[in-house]
């Protein structure tokens, strides 16, 4: 099914069904790319599209500064998905996008992300994130991976959720 009929069939499911979903395995990845448009204002969206040997990638980037980005990547020629994940560049000094920049947006993304993917495992990924502690998770389904990169000036904060 094409992603703009999921577009307009989108808002139904969330009007008769409110509230966040728990995702025991993945959706199709046209469906986890709604889920994604649906839990953060994106300033801006990108696709990439297939290619033989790599699956599309969907980017949402928000924040009022876009320091941060929600992805869905596609294993290749299935539909399926490969892995969903956050990335944040949380700025530790002011370079022109502020100190901690959209971490109050990143925070509601994050718990939309883990309410979606691993509630059980909600406070460890917290936890792990917020203190900029690498480390790794699992649930009875999906694989989650979380790595912090500091430097000088910035943190690069980065989660993947990978199924079993």
């Amino acid at each position: 099914m094409r992603l703009s009929i999921f577009s307009r069939l989108f808002p139904l499911v969330l009007f008769f069904f409110p509230g966040p979903l728990f995702a025991e395995v993945f959706q199709p990845y046209t469906q986890e790319v709604l889920a994604a448009r649906h839990t953060q204002d994106c300033s801006t969206e990108e696709l990439i599209p297939a290619t033989e040997i790599l699956g599309a990638v969907y980017i949402c980037t928000f924040g009022s500064e876009k320091t941060a980005k929600w992805f869905v990547s596609e294993q290749p020629q299935t539909g399926k998905v490969l892995s969903i994940g956050l990335i944040w560049v949380d700025w530790q000094i002011d370079t022109g996008y502020g100190i901690r920049a959209d971490w109050q947006e990143v925070e509601r993304v994050l718990d939309a992300l883990i309410a979606r993917y691993v509630p059980s495992r909600g406070n460890d990924l917290r936890k792990a994130f917020w203190d900029s502690e690498n480390a790794n998770f699992t649930t009875s389904n999906f694989v989650i991976y979380y790595v912090c990169k500091p430097s000088s000036d910035k943190e690069e904060r980065i989660i993947v959720i990978q199924e079993k």
